[in-house]
């Protein structure tokens, strides 16, 4: 039982770990204060206090920026040094054909910033993925946005008018602000076609190890959903999921009853 969640949080939780997991959760939400906003448009500049929740250091960095623009003061969860602002910024002179002025390694294994991003892709490395996608969204606005982040800080979480943070950080701590997911996590559709494909002909020994490879992304979705003690605001792809599911159990339910309706009327004219 946790007091932390509502219900709608629960049911959410439960439902991912029972199509995802091999390991079925149960989790009971005791808190009826708390509530699940599902496919809402509200921003989290929209309330005077917000959180963001991100899979990745880089959309902390993505919603900085945004929300810096509209001079919200800011508070990073952990601490600011942990999100390597400066990395981004050099990244982005590194795009630019510039030396990147950073002691990060990474800049000396590659001749070139085409290099980088083709280790990139061939690595799937999620987080330099991620900020090679920040550098390309935001391109020249990088440098200012930068500057303008570090002026935004706020000097206590309690004066910040957003936090932000990702889920890993997020771990242990309770949000009663306005709460929102980022939708950089693992797609319900990867989920989905894992769990396919685990299903299909693997060995008892092989289905366990695959399905370990999937509890890491699933936890961490699992602590970015039972961080709000408030409203929680559930992100794009992540709503669409239970939307569709709900509505398939829906169906499925209305399908049975027809089939039972059936047969009583069978019994009914023998």
């Amino acid at each position: 039982t946790s007091f932390r969640i509502g219900d709608e949080s629960a049911k959410i939780c439960n439902m991912l770990f029972g199509k995802f997991s091999n390991e079925k959760l149960g989790i009971v939400g005791a808190n009826k204060k708390q509530n699940t906003i599902i496919d809402t448009y509200r921003r989290p500049y929209d309330f005077d206090k917000s959180v963001i929740i991100c899979r990745t250091n880089a959309n902390v960095v993505g919603n900085a920026i945004d929300l810096a623009e509209r001079d919200r003061s800011l508070f990073f969860e952990g601490g600011i040094s942990g999100y390597k602002l400066d990395f981004y910024l050099a990244l982005w002179y590194y795009c630019c054909g510039k030396e990147p002025l950073h002691k990060d390694p990474i800049f000396k294994k590659f001749k070139s910033y085409k290099d980088l991003c083709d280790y990139a892709d061939e690595a799937e490395d999620i987080e330099l993925l991620s900020a090679i996608g920040i550098v390309k969204t935001y391109n020249t606005k990088i440098p200012d946005g930068i500057r303008k982040i570090k002026e935004c800080l706020a000097k206590s979480k309690n004066e910040a008018d957003t936090i932000l943070t990702t889920a890993h950080k997020a771990k242990g701590q309770t949000y009663t602000w306005h709460t929102f997911l980022e939708n950089d996590y693992y797609k319900m559709l990867d989920f989905e076609e894992a769990v396919s494909i685990i299903e299909s002909d693997m060995s008892e020994e092989l289905k366990r190890s695959a399905y370990k490879a999937i509890v890491e992304p699933l936890n961490l979705l699992y602590v970015a959903i039972t961080r709000a003690k408030g409203y929680l605001y559930l992100h794009e792809d992540l709503s669409k999921w239970i939307i569709a599911n709900r509505i398939k159990t829906e169906m499925r339910f209305n399908r049975i009853i027809r089939e039972e309706i059936q047969d009583l009327k069978g019994d009914i004219n023998e």
